[in-house]
């Protein structure tokens, strides 16, 4: 397989923990006069840049990588559905909470079915619960001092 020849490359620096390979591996498989006769699965390519530009703190650069995805029509539901958690990830960062829930809701009408949206989305709320809870009973604490 031609897509498989191509990622390769990442995958393999991925499963020898060479992590700082990632970025530009990746870059050179998009940067590529080939990237765009590949198949759509080379958006999985994009996704893995993303995944580490974000665990680097390269916000901007993961960011573009995401919207590229969803913006290209024949992008698998799966890779979309992936992309916008990911993006809600990074708006959590940002301490965007409407634009995380419209990312989990975006990737909730694509499929309904796909069980990680809910466990990210509850992951959110319940770390929300417990803020309003210890926020809750700070102030409680305070006033009795």
């Amino acid at each position: 397989m031609f897509v498989i020849r191509f990622f390769k490359k990442p995958l393999q620096a991925l499963k020898d923990a060479k992590y700082d390979d990632i970025i530009p591996l990746c870059t050179e498989i998009i940067e590529s006069p080939e990237f765009n006769t590949l198949p759509s699965t080379k958006l999985e390519v994009l996704l893995l840049r993303a995944t580490f530009y974000s665990l680097l703190g390269k916000y901007s650069p993961a960011f573009q990588d995401l919207e590229c995805i969803l913006n290209i029509e024949y992008a698998s539901d799966d890779v979309k559905i992936n992309a916008l958690l990911k993006r809600a990830n990074l708006h959590l960062k940002f301490m965007d909470l409407d634009m995380a829930f419209m990312n989990f809701e975006l990737a909730i009408n694509i499929n309904p079915h796909y069980s990680d949206i809910y466990y990210h989305r509850g992951q959110v709320l319940s770390t929300l619960i417990l803020s309003i809870f210890l926020l809750h009973a700070y102030k409680c604490t305070y006033k009795i001092m």
